[in-house]
C-alpha cells in the first residue's frame, strides 16, 4: 500500500499522449458514415493497429464509440 500512496493523481506523459491520439482517432472518424477498423484508422493516422484497438477500447468505456463485428473484423463508429 506504500507504492500506491505515492502515485500522483497527474496525468503521465504516455497518458497526455493518448489523448491527444484519442481526440485525433475522433476526429479521423467523423469523416467515416460506415465506421473505421482499426487499421483503417491507423493508415490514417500513423499509427498501428494494437495501438489503435488499446484506444478504442478506452474510448468504447468513455462511450464515445461503439464496436461492430462484421465477420472477422471489427468496425469502429461513433456514438
Amino acid at each position: 500500500s506504500k507504492h500506491n500512496s505515492r502515485k500522483s493523481s497527474t496525468p503521465t506523459k504516455t497518458q497526455k499522449d493518448n489523448e491527444s491520439l484519442k481526440e485525433k482517432i475522433l476526429e479521423a472518424m467523423a469523416n467515416s458514415e460506415d465506421g473505421m477498423t482499426a487499421t483503417e484508422v491507423g493508415k490514417v493516422l500513423g499509427l498501428t493497429p494494437q495501438k489503435v484497438s488499446a484506444l478504442m477500447k478506452q474510448l468504447i468505456a468513455d462511450g464515445k464509440v461503439e464496436k461492430t463485428k462484421v465477420g472477422k473484423s471489427a468496425l469502429f463508429s461513433l456514438v
